[in-house]
């Protein structure tokens, strides 16, 4: 089947809509259910992950524009009493009570919003201002030819989605070794499993991105729209496990013309799930290498990297 009539076929892809992540996947995360100390532990991942990330994009911002973006982190932000100090431990420990927690989340949630929403309206004031200075050899996206654990791969642009799950974690920092070598600038990105749903959701592939040659930084689809305020920790688990996010965020965000797919395809992959990142990414010639130290994906996804024009990798890393 060639592209065109591949892209045809993919036209009925279902369209996204709201999601929260399901017992289901808290009890794969969590070993059974959302427990206090669980529920503070994914919170504070995205509480954390929130302030590194703001905290860049002001620092892009003051680079583009030179105007300082105020990050006036106020909920328990610098020194704390010992009373403070002490309250705090415990709620990271997921010791205090029901009241106690639910007081620390919101204050950190509400917090990050407010930051966040000045990060928001400095970009949108930034987006005009920023210019793409096609002077360098960076900007010129010159082709990079390379292997990566005996494949041959050729991209201006390479997107890599390393599954982090259990089974796959030892291999991801030989992962990260082997792709370096060649492919310094390659976007990489972990993800929890590589599970595509059959059901409508939504895609978080804000959460992929970063700042790359020749894209504007300030785009608002390139950023979280909102920091949740409730059940953050579904929020966390939901982002981190978004194997579709993670892809179109390769293909509509950071533009790449290639993708290096490892993962064990142990967990469940829908052929209509699939559909949805198969399109953009043969609307966009991206050609699609998949890599696996165990059994083979199903044969819709063995199909789409033939005609894409990528390459099934059956190889243990070592």
């Amino acid at each position: 089947m060639n592209r065109r009539t591949l892209i045809a076929s993919l036209t009925a892809a279902a369209t996204c809509a709201r999601f929260s992540a399901s017992p289901l996947l808290a009890a794969e995360a969590t070993g059974g259910k959302w427990t206090k100390p669980w529920i503070v532990k994914y919170t504070m991942y995205l509480v954390e992950w929130s302030k590194a990330d703001l905290t860049k994009r002001a620092t892009e911002v003051f680079t583009v524009t030179g105007n300082a973006v105020p990050l006036n982190f106020q909920f328990k932000a610098g020194d704390l009493s010992r009373k403070d100090a002490r309250d705090h431990a415990q709620f990271l420990e997921g010791r205090l009570s029901d009241p106690q927690t639910d007081a620390y989340i919101k204050g950190y949630l509400e917090d990050l919003e407010a930051v966040r929403q000045v990060v928001a309206a400095a970009e949108a004031a930034a987006l005009p201002i920023w210019k793409d200075d096609k002077s360098t050899p960076e900007q010129q996206q010159q082709v990079v030819s390379g292997k990566i654990f005996g494949a041959d791969i050729e991209a201006r642009r390479l997107g890599v989605i390393l599954d982090n799950s259990p089974s796959m974690k030892p291999y991801v920092e030989k992962l990260r070794a082997e792709i370096s070598r060649d492919f310094a600038k390659a976007h990489v990105v972990e993800v929890d499993g590589c599970l595509l749903h059959s059901y409508e959701r939504d895609f978080y592939p804000w959460f992929y991105t970063a700042p790359a040659a020749g894209i504007n930084p300030f785009s608002p689809e390139r950023h979280c729209p909102a920091i949740p305020q409730e059940d953050a920790h579904n929020a966390w688990s939901a982002w981190t496990g978004d194997v579709t996010g993670a892809i179109l965020a390769m293909v509509t965000l950071m533009k790449v013309d290639a993708i290096y797919w490892f993962c064990d395809f142990d967990d469940h992959l829908d052929q209509t799930a699939f559909k949805r990142v198969a399109k953009p990414m043969l609307e966009n010639k991206v050609k699609l290498f998949a890599h696996t130290v165990k059994k083979a994906p199903p044969n819709f996804v063995l199909d789409f990297v033939k005609s894409s024009g990528g390459q099934f990798i059956r190889k243990t890393v070592r």
